[in-house]
């Protein structure tokens, strides 16, 4: 689920009861293109900017350890969320420590 920074849940999310991890998905800071072809700095939301930054982390999961497998990064994944339905990077690290 896409999240603002107040935590509610934005329009643009999934509100499906089986999404299990949030992540911020409004007013993200991110660079664009205008229409003279420079970079500009932008803001973007929605569940693509949210799924990103959850790819991000698998991806540093991966990189820290390339035989983990897939069944691990999942269950490292749901066994890391807070309440809040966010990652919580330390309960991460611990999870993968084991």
């Amino acid at each position: 689920k896409a999240q603002n920074i107040d935590g509610d849940i934005i329009a643009k999310s999934n509100y499906s009861n089986a999404a299990t991890i949030s992540a911020p998905g409004s007013e993200i800071p991110v660079l664009s293109i205008d229409s003279k072809g420079n970079l500009i700095r932008d803001k973007a939301g929605g569940t693509s900017v949210a799924t990103a930054e959850i790819s991000g982390i698998i991806a540093l999961i991966l990189s820290s350890n390339n035989e983990v497998s897939r069944l691990n990064v999942i269950t490292a994944l749901k066994n890391s969320v807070g309440d809040d339905k966010f990652v919580n990077t330390e309960k991460m690290i611990n999870f993968l420590k084991k």
